[in-house]
């Protein structure tokens, strides 16, 4: 087992879909490439329909840990692989998504140096195909009134946090919302958690992968129940 003080688990959740195995090991190699910190990958496989030669390449590959969940249900697959963390920081990271070579080590550290705080949150990347565009202009707003500012703009990029295993508990996933599941999070850490904010791009979230959930019907469906367990 890792250093519990140094090491960071990402929760990668996955349908692991044959069409998206290069996202998903962009984004696996986007973890371990992360400079001054240890990481450990958990791959959650969301789901039953997936690609057997994926899920059998991802079991041999030893950088990594793999737990699999036969709902293809994201809240459920978050709090299955937070019940799996043994270490004493953690994020989760879309499969499509990347992060920035310092962004474990960087969020690490922020919450080293404010030891009452539970979570940070950090600007990041919205990369489409004519390139990034930071995701907010300033966080000056954010840190001010989180609360308020969530009113105008999400902003919680997917893969954007870290926090405290001890402080973040299994709860708070067991009661997101289907959908909407970083508007929950965001909530929770701007009323529930005390939080610090980077305004740093720490993460790249692509905006335009095909075959995306938000991009679903059962998303757009979903968003008025989403709405009201959020409030």
């Amino acid at each position: 087992m890792p250093d519990s003080s140094d090491a960071v688990t990402v929760i990668i959740p996955t349908r692991a879909e044959a069409d998206r195995a290069g996202l998903l090991m962009r984004a696996i190699d986007s973890v371990h490439g992360q400079r001054g910190v240890t990481t450990i990958p958990l791959i959650v496989v969301n789901g039953d329909v997936c690609d057997a030669p994926l899920v059998a390449a991802l079991h041999r590959d030893a950088r990594i840990r793999i737990v699999t969940t036969p709902a293809a249900d994201l809240p459920g697959a978050l709090r299955l692989g937070r019940s799996h963390v043994d270490t004493a920081f953690f994020t989760a990271l879309d499969d499509d998504d990347v992060l920035m070579p310092t962004a474990l080590r960087v969020r690490r550290d922020a919450l080293a140096d404010r030891s009452d705080h539970v979570a940070v949150v950090t600007n990041g990347w919205r990369r489409d195909a004519q390139g990034d565009t930071l995701h907010m202009p300033s966080f000056d707003a954010v840190r001010r009134d989180p609360l308020r500012t969530l009113l105008d703009r999400n902003w919680l990029l997917p893969g954007a946090w870290l926090a405290r295993t001890e402080a973040l508990e299994d709860e708070l996933f067991a009661s997101m919302p289907r959908y909407l599941e970083c508007t929950y999070l965001a909530v929770c850490l701007a009323t529930t958690h005390r939080t610090c904010f980077l305004d740093e791009p720490t993460v790249a979230w692509s905006v335009d992968t095909p075959g995306s959930l938000s991009k679903s019907r059962a998303y757009l469906l979903g968003l008025e129940a989403g709405l009201q367990r959020i409030l």
